[in-house]
């Protein structure tokens, strides 16, 4: 879930942090495509392999190490 800040967390969610996004509940169905890059400071290689272990089906992933998030646009 978005990071709202402290105050309007606790206004939004009730508390600190905002709650995790609860990617089990991504269907089978829904066809996925990931990319991440190896300059990536918002989906580091550790989180999006993270997020690809809790995912029940396996998306169509795209890595390149020289990219950073802004340069997929």
């Amino acid at each position: 879930m978005y990071d709202y800040g402290i105050l309007k967390n606790l206004i939004r969610y009730g508390r600190l942090q905002p709650p995790a996004f609860d990617v089990s509940s991504i269907p089978n169905s829904l066809p996925l495509w990931m990319a991440y890059g190896g300059n990536d400071s918002l989906a580091d290689v550790t989180d999006v392999q993270h997020t690809l272990k809790e995912l029940k089906s396996q998306p169509e992933v795209l890595f390149l190490e020289e990219y950073g998030h802004i340069d997929f646009l």
